[in-house]
């Protein structure tokens, strides 16, 4: 290869690699910031402390105040999805990150909701949250065991299962 045909070489290859600098970089950059956290969701049998395996969960998400109607729902509305045979459930957040998420846990009569719903995201991700249990609540019953420190991104939520015997106690007039 001649001189000439040399350098023509070397500058095409100097000259690609800058427009890959000068494009690529910039559209790396821009995926890592629309990337979105997860949040692992960890359904436990308030009774028993084993998991709540293939339980459906509502999810939402919204700003503002924790007790108002979610103002950003996912893009395709309420993702409704299932617990794993660990009782877990993973998923991404809408990007930006919301202040809170909630879920609508299992069908009509299926628990007690003795564990609160909403939860603050900023909380959970960075130091997870196990949910309080209301043992008040003669429904509820006392909770048998504990979880004392989730992971970062956790969210652990006791429930009590709704008997046949509560369900027919329910039917009864």
């Amino acid at each position: 290869m001649s001189a000439a045909k040399k350098s023509w070489h070397h500058f095409a290859i100097a000259f690609a690699a800058c427009c890959l600098a000068l494009f690529c970089l910039p559209a790396a950059r821009s995926l890592r910031a629309t990337q979105t956290a997860s949040i692992t969701v960890h359904l436990l049998n308030a009774e028993s402390g084993k998991p709540l395996r293939k339980v459906p969960i509502s999810i939402e998400s919204w700003n503002g105040p924790p007790n108002g109607k979610p103002d950003r729902p996912f893009p395709l509305g309420i993702v409704k999805t299932f617990t794993d045979r660990n009782g877990l459930l993973s998923f991404q957040l809408p990007a930006p990150t919301p202040e809170y998420v909630g879920f609508s846990i299992g069908g009509p009569q299926q628990f007690w909701g003795c564990s609160p719903s909403i939860f603050p995201v900023k909380e959970a991700l960075e130091n997870g949250i196990v949910a309080q249990f209301d043992e008040k609540r003669p429904e509820c019953g006392k909770l048998r065991i504990k979880v004392s420190a989730p992971s970062a991104g956790e969210i652990v939520i006791y429930e009590r299962v709704f008997s046949r015997w509560d369900w027919f106690r329910q039917e009864m007039p």
